[in-house]
């Protein structure tokens, strides 16, 4: 996977876990200038120790543990920036 395709990857796990939790809410989600905003931001706060948790399982030869952690990582992100919009 390329730098390009792994990064878009990272986003859109991201926006998707900020949809699903905004729509399982019931969050209106009409600010999409606040919500970008703020998915990156916690993309720029979380995303270091992402990919530090996934290339140490990638370290111990544990690959699907490393995309499964960089995954549920990205999740976290796209939840902690869609509490902080309807905050």
């Amino acid at each position: 996977m390329d730098l390009r395709t792994f990064a878009a990857t990272a986003a859109t796990i991201a926006m998707e876990a900020f949809r699903d939790y905004t729509a399982a809410n019931n969050i209106d989600t009409d600010d999409i200038d606040r919500a970008c905003e703020l998915l990156r931001s916690n993309m720029r706060t979380g995303l270091g120790t992402a990919l530090a948790d996934a290339k140490e399982a990638l370290d111990a030869n544990m690959p699907q543990a490393a995309e499964a952690t960089f995954a549920a990582s990205m999740r976290l992100i796209g939840i902690s920036a869609a509490k902080q919009f309807a905050a």
